[in-house]
């Protein structure tokens, strides 16, 4: 009888448990946050506090001009840290669905330091992206890819953003 208590009791508590981050999720609207890395902290025991980086209004869109075509993205980021984070961004442009894969970063650079020769990105050099210094109030990143020559288009566009030691805080892919 107390085995079946027991077992009932936990069963609540997981269904709390969901239910409660389903509010959570569903009261933040239309701001998004890295819920999932806070929620991966929280469950790993990491005493460090998570730095939650939230992001809102991305777009993507393709120009063409008389020098090729282009993909300019575009999106707000900020923290809920009380003082300013330093921070790097990074953009990686990729179609994975297409032989030889696609891809491009900004800030633009060649493989090694942020990215390999086949388009993943390894952040090894935090320094080689965009130094933003967030706070609680949206900043603009604005980024500019090119379009390889040919048909094939990017798909996806994945947002990094590190911390100088290399920790990323949030990697976000969007379709395009």
């Amino acid at each position: 009888m107390r085995r079946e208590n027991a077992g009932r009791r936990r069963r609540l508590v997981t269904v709390g448990l969901g239910a409660a981050l389903a509010v959570a999720l569903a009261l933040l609207g239309a701001e998004r946050t890295d819920l999932f890395g806070a929620l991966r902290a929280a469950i790993s025991g990491d005493r460090e506090q998570p730095i939650i980086i939230k992001f809102s209004r991305f777009s993507a869109h393709r120009e063409r001009s008389d020098e090729g075509e282009r993909l300019s993205i575009s999106l707000r980021l900020r923290t809920d840290l009380d003082q300013e984070l330093s921070c790097y961004a990074f953009v990686v442009a990729r179609n994975d669905h297409v032989t030889p894969r696609i891809w491009s970063i900004w800030p633009p650079q060649a493989p090694g330091a942020a990215i390999t020769a086949g388009g993943h990105f390894h952040g090894a050099e935090p320094g080689a992206g965009h130094h933003v210094e967030l706070t609680s109030r949206w900043q603009r990143i604005t980024a500019t890819v090119p379009h390889p020559k040919g048909g094939d288009r990017f798909d996806t566009v994945v947002v990094y953003v590190m911390r100088s030691d290399g920790k990323v805080l949030l990697a976000r892919p969007f379709s395009v």
